[in-house]
């Protein structure tokens, strides 16, 4: 079992807002960071937001086809 810190909570506070839309430099005054705080960027989310995801047409169409349906879920 994976053991969880006080950064956890910090980290996902960060990564909540940024998924939220938050400017960064409100999540930094928020959350108390300095400008251009090297830790922050540490927390900072790359990944590409979900409505920008590309396999998301794929499957809309997929979706589209009569009988289609997910397995498994």
């Amino acid at each position: 079992m994976r053991r969880y810190s006080g950064h956890s909570m910090r980290r996902g506070q960060v990564r909540h807002l940024q998924r939220l839309g938050v400017p960064r430099h409100i999540i930094e005054t928020h959350c108390r960071y300095v400008p251009g705080s090297k830790a922050l960027a540490r927390y900072l989310d790359d990944a590409l937001p979900w409505q920008d995801n590309p396999t998301l047409a794929m499957r809309r169409r997929a979706a589209a086809r009569p009988g289609w349906a997910l397995q498994g879920v």
